[in-house]
């Protein structure tokens, strides 16, 4: 029996070789995954499944993750993936299985088991199948505890409630509205709308962290125009003054559920095909704007940044061309910020955690009660009274 405490270290590569190190490796083995969480990079996973069989032989491999992380992460990216993993492996070598219980699934188990059943390990661990608890080289501090005995390895194997497992299309339909998988799913179906009262020279403006203990001169930091907060500034150098916000959103206003986070509106009023063109398109021309600008200020840029290098009132600081072209490639891969910045309205998916079960039943219910009390028939409302009827939350989306 071997022991991890506090490991935040390389976790995948570890649990590999101390699984490696303990079965024969002469033999093939099914290998198992129960997590709560499940890290959305499909690449942490495709990296895992090559290192480990370059370890040890693999006739199957299994994950077993809470219903609830699979309808975030999104029913139909986890099936393509299936797909592809099952056409370089072979059919049935790769599934994904749903537990679908009633309240979160929190076991977090790592099993191998042979065909003969004659030999296998267990690992249980703190650590779920995410980024931070598993993937990254440096992420959570998690413990874990590896045996052979293949009383507990069948045990634990056997305690997964088969009543409660569900293959990845099983997900689509539920048998009550009432269940939290239900209720979450329809949540996310929709994403939530209000007035955004910043600005796009606001996203740009370049922030740095004071240094401790250094004595500052407000006043020739903001007459240089830089805002002074308690440990850092910030100051905008580029404008944009010149792009007028899009007013098209502010009609799906009217459409929109009102909930105590703003207005929720069906994904595909929003991110569809005609909208994703537009997006790309201002963040075309975004991009021309911040490169003319940055050369604009080149000369501004650099001195005032040498300038707080010079007198030591910052340290280990980002350049403000580092800062700013970093931000531009975030917004590359973030189309409800590009959103944003585009129609000057705040756009976001459900803001709670899986464990925050009360808060998204209450969004539910504000959902469901809005349609329920509602004198309109609306398209928004007569989508939502259709998925709940069919207990089916994709029909909000349907027909796009």
């Amino acid at each position: 029996m071997k022991v991890f405490f506090n490991e935040p270290n390389s976790k995948a590569s570890k649990l590999i070789t101390s699984l490696a190190s303990v079965v024969d490796l002469n033999k093939s083995y099914h290998f198992n995954v129960v997590s709560c969480f499940l890290s959305d990079d499909v690449c942490d996973l495709l990296t895992f499944i090559h290192d480990l069989t370059h370890e040890i032989r693999l006739s199957k491999f299994s994950l077993y993750i809470d219903s609830r992380q699979i309808l975030k992460i999104g029913i139909e990216s986890l099936t393509e993936l299936s797909a592809q993993i099952s056409r370089e492996r072979g059919e049935g070598w790769f599934e994904i299985l749903a537990i679908d219980t009633p309240t979160l699934i929190h076991s977090k188990g790592f099993v191998l088991v042979s065909a003969d059943e004659a030999s296998g390990a267990l690992v249980v661990s703190s650590s779920n199948f995410s980024k931070h608890g598993f993937f990254d080289l440096v992420g959570n501090y998690e413990s874990g505890l590896l045996t052979t005995d293949l009383g507990l390895v069948k045990d634990f194997l056997a305690s997964i409630p088969p009543r409660y497992l569900k293959r990845l299309h099983e997900l689509d339909v539920f048998d009550s509205v009432d269940s939290f998988s239900f209720q979450y799913a329809l949540v996310r179906e929709g994403l939530f709308m209000r007035p955004w009262h910043g600005s796009i020279d606001q996203y740009f403006s370049v922030q740095y962290r004071l240094a401790e203990g250094q004595r500052v001169d407000r006043g020739e930091l903001q007459a240089q125009g830089f805002v002074v907060d308690v440990d850092r500034i910030n100051r905008k150098y580029l404008t944009f003054g010149n792009i007028s916000p899009s007013r098209e959103f502010f009609e799906l206003l009217n459409d929109g559920i009102e909930t105590h986070l703003g207005l929720w509106i069906p994904k595909a009023f929003i991110l569809n095909q005609n909208n994703k063109k537009k997006i790309e398109q201002f963040y075309r021309d975004l991009s021309e704007r911040v490169e003319q600008q940055l050369i604009q200020y080149q000369e501004e840029l650099e001195r005032d940044f040498e300038m707080l290098v010079a007198k030591c009132l910052i340290v280990n600081a980002q350049s403000p061309f580092d800062q700013i072209q970093d931000k531009l490639q975030q917004l590359a891969h973030d189309d409800l910020k590009i959103e944003q910045l585009r129609s000057q309205m705040s756009i976001f998916i459900v803001p709670y955690n899986l464990t925050q079960t009360r808060e998204i039943r209450g969004l539910f219910e504000e959902i469901r009660e809005a349609y329920l009390l509602s004198g309109k028939e609306s398209d928004v409302m007569s989508r939502v009274k259709g998925a709940i009827k069919g207990r089916k939350p994709s029909l909000v989306n349907d027909s796009f």
